[in-house]
């Protein structure tokens, strides 16, 4: 996913890739 969306401006749609994102590749990321 291209995280581009701003905090301000999020649909339901991108809330659910966030939650996507965050459950999956953020897990193998550096802080």
């Amino acid at each position: 996913n291209t995280m581009h969306a701003n905090a301000a401006t999020l649909s339901d749609q991108d809330i659910a890739d966030i939650a996507a994102w965050l459950s999956s590749d953020a897990a193998i990321l550096p802080k």
